[in-house]
């Protein structure tokens, strides 16, 4: 297990996909507003009912948000966020204009 296990590295260069990819859901909930993270094909999706779920995580964002885009950064992952009445918004890495104004008030 030398050399050869070195090149199944899949943090070692960028031409390399990785080996895992993040795959499930987790249901919970913040300030008693339900929520549901799923992963699928590289894209984390972020679903709420309603719009104040969003301000709740917003409350919290350098503390637990910031930390965890570093992470999808890494890992080369996208955040998106689905809103029943305004569809799907993504939020990390190319957010849109409509979010950047929505992440600013």
């Amino acid at each position: 297990m030398g050399d050869e296990r070195d090149s199944q590295d899949p943090l070692k260069g960028p031409e390399q996909s990785p080996k895992l990819s993040l795959a499930g859901r987790i249901d919970g909930s913040v300030c008693g507003r339900p929520f549901s993270l799923t992963a699928e094909n590289r894209v984390v999706t972020l679903a709420v009912d309603r719009f104040g779920t969003l301000v709740s995580f917003r409350r919290s964002w350098q503390s637990a948000i910031q930390p965890l885009l570093e992470f999808f950064r890494r890992a080369g992952l996208r955040l998106v966020v689905r809103v029943p009445w305004l569809g799907t918004l993504e939020l990390f890495p190319n957010p849109g204009c409509l979010t950047r104004l929505l992440l600013r008030t």
